[in-house]
């Protein structure tokens, strides 16, 4: 968080295409402390530390995606594109886990946890 803020710092993100989305990071990354807390004291249910995580993660992989299509270079493009992808395979696989975790500890599945 330190580094990301030092950079952000460095850099004019009023005059970037993705200011409204880096605002949007910002915002939420400014309470990930409390949300860490929140979950460590069991004062948030799982399903809204769930939602609020990948909330974020959403965020941050739309900014991503978004800086790729401004990319000329081609090979450069590719490889914005293909380690997206990457990272969004990365997210899918951790949001099964974490469903299932929820879904065990109510001792219950609904169907809209099994989809």
């Amino acid at each position: 968080m330190a580094a990301f803020s030092d950079r952000l710092q460095q850099t004019d993100i009023t005059r970037s295409a993705l200011a409204g989305q880096l605002s949007a990071v910002c915002d939420a990354l400014a309470n990930i402390g409390d949300m860490r807390r929140q979950v460590s004291q069991l004062a948030v249910t799982p399903e809204a530390s769930f939602a609020w995580y990948t909330r974020v993660n959403t965020y941050l992989l739309d900014m991503l995606g978004e800086a790729a299509t401004g990319v000329q270079e081609p090979e450069v493009a590719r490889s914005i594109a293909v380690y997206l992808s990457f990272l969004q395979a990365k997210e899918l696989t951790s949001q099964e886990p974490a469903t299932g975790t929820a879904g065990f500890a109510a001792r219950r599945f609904d169907a809209s946890k099994l989809r």
